[in-house]
């Protein structure tokens, strides 16, 4: 028999523009309907609640979304758990913006950038329209604020996610730690594809959207006089053009270095599977999806210490400042001579499974179904 309905929402871009928040919402909803649950994705703004027990809200950056569908569903009678996705971005408006972005992080402010933000996506897209309008009144942080009390559990990736966001002063009722899971075709995938589709060998990999959040620029000049091919897999962000083209030309003027837009799924796990190191220096990561997938992939791995990966890999990963160009040198260098990481290929993808974080939402959302019967 079918159990209770649960719809996972996210961003309304999700799809369009892909990120890790994505993935994170695909592959658990895969995980819990292998558990027998009822679930699907949605990025709609007001999507249909009929035989919906429990809707699991993601990502709360983009806070006029989360609250609008909040609201939604709390008229409704459906309860809400959510997934923050929290990340500091204090320093990156104030050191990693170019451009525009730089200038109107100084004069906005963060609220006041999430501002602009959601008015322009409502020139852009109609149906935000509603959504910008909820959030222009309400004030950015206020809205967070109430979506951590309108919702009965809030779900963090690490415990440090969960102490910053309790630094800035939330209390939810009930928070709970899921750990993110990785999907089994990095552990099992072969460089095969790669070496057939593609000349670089022994390369640094940086796999994410090209923007000045990323910071692949800075990885590009920190390895400048370095003899070794570099491979970014990731769309260019629209939102990001100036930054785009200077990546564009910093790419074209680099020898062995190769820019692959639009890679599908299985062949990143088989450049993952090829790739000596796997570098990821953005200005801040809320864990660094891509840094888990490189690891049970083989490859060494170089991360921003702008996060909470270390809870997963410890002393596995090499970290590095985003804002120091010797620091990424020093770690990529020292990851080159590292090596591949085959042996911990098993060992991290046995640690980090879906089916293990479906496993802890189910029993979370069993007490929140609970709860409201």
């Amino acid at each position: 028999m079918a159990r209770s309905g649960i719809l996972l929402a996210g961003r309304f871009d999700a799809f369009e523009k892909r990120g890790g928040d994505t993935v994170q919402m695909l592959e658990t909803a895969a995980a819990l309907v292998r558990r027998g649950r009822v679930a699907r994705v949605t990025t709609e703004l007001e999507p249909q609640l009929g035989g919906v027990e429990l809707v699991h809200l993601f990502n709360w950056t983009r806070i006029g979304e989360t609250a609008h569908r909040l609201a939604l569903a709390r008229r409704a009678g459906v309860p809400c758990v959510v997934t923050p996705i929290h990340q500091e971005l204090a320093e990156y408006d104030a050191r990693g913006r170019r451009g525009i972005g730089r200038w109107a992080a100084r004069w906005l402010g963060r609220e006041g950038l999430e501002q602009a933000r959601v008015v322009a996506h409502a020139t852009r897209n109609p149906a935000m329209r509603r959504v910008a309008a909820r959030q222009l009144a309400g004030g950015y942080g206020a809205l967070q604020r109430q979506v951590l009390a309108g919702c009965r559990a809030v779900i963090f990736a690490s415990e440090g996610e969960r102490r910053a966001l309790e630094a800035a002063g939330a209390e939810p009722a009930l928070a709970r730690v899921v750990p993110l899971g990785i999907s089994p075709e990095f552990r099992d995938a072969t460089p095969q594809t790669w070496h057939a589709r593609h000349p670089a060998r022994d390369f640094v990999l940086c796999a994410a959207r090209v923007e000045d959040l990323k910071n692949q620029l800075a990885l590009l000049e920190a390895l400048r006089g370095i003899s070794v091919p570099i491979v970014f897999a990731g769309d260019l962000n629209p939102s990001h053009r100036a930054y785009g083209r200077d990546f564009v030309r910093a790419v074209a003027a680099r020898p062995d270095t190769f820019h692959l837009p639009a890679l599908d799924r299985p062949s990143l796990a088989s450049a993952m599977a090829a790739a000596r190191v796997h570098a990821l220096p953005s200005w801040v990561e809320n864990v660094g999806l891509a840094s888990l997938e490189a690891a049970a992939a083989g490859a060494a791995v170089v991360s921003t210490d702008r996060g909470h990966l270390r809870e997963y890999l410890g002393d596995q990963a090499r970290y590095c400042d985003p804002g120091d160009l010797g620091s990424i040198r020093r770690a990529v260098l020292a990851a080159l001579e590292d090596g591949r990481q085959e042996a911990l290929r098993e060992p991290t993808a046995a640690r980090f499974s879906w089916d293990h974080t479906a496993e802890l939402l189910d029993s979370l959302y069993e007490q929140v179904l609970g709860v409201v019967a």
